[in-house]
């Protein structure tokens, strides 16, 4: 009897590893790529200077993406020598889970100055904007202020 009692454990012992493995699994493969996600902002210089100005300029900021890249072949076409990074708070219908729930898109240039695209200043949409010399050019430049400005709080 004692030796049945012993198999029995051990059944279920085996049958809850079983189960947990895939879930342990599932959960290593979902955290990898969030910490490959940390390790970004070491590698970019770029969106190292976003992180550090947001965190000077808007603390305790609340967002559901970002900081990230923010990649726009025509933003870039735009507005060349700089790179663009964002944070983005979804909007739900109701109030937003954050205190300071955050959403802009900011231009970064190669000494690590970030110049946020603000809505309700047109000079800060300007500002790097190639100029515009034919129609293509203000058709380009048109989209990308278009672009960013939806981005914006």
């Amino acid at each position: 009897m004692a030796d049945q009692l012993k198999s029995a454990r051990r059944g279920r012992f085996a049958f809850r590893v079983g189960r947990a493995l895939p879930i342990l699994a599932a959960i290593t493969l979902y955290a990898a790529p969030l910490s490959a996600a940390t390790d970004d902002s070491a590698s970019d210089p770029g969106l190292a200077a976003f992180t550090r100005w947001l965190d000077a300029n808007h603390p305790g900021y609340g967002c559901d993406e970002g900081p990230a890249a923010f990649t726009s072949k025509t933003v870039e076409a735009a507005y060349p020598r700089q790179r663009f990074y964002y944070v983005l708070t979804y909007t739900r219908g109701i109030r937003p889970p954050y205190q300071h729930s955050l959403s802009l898109v900011a231009a970064v240039d190669d000494s690590g100055h970030v110049a946020p695209f603000l809505p309700g200043q047109p000079a800060s949409y300007s500002r790097g904007l190639k100029r515009v010399q034919s129609k293509k050019d203000a058709r380009v430049a048109g989209a990308a202020i278009l672009i960013v400005g939806s981005c914006a709080e």
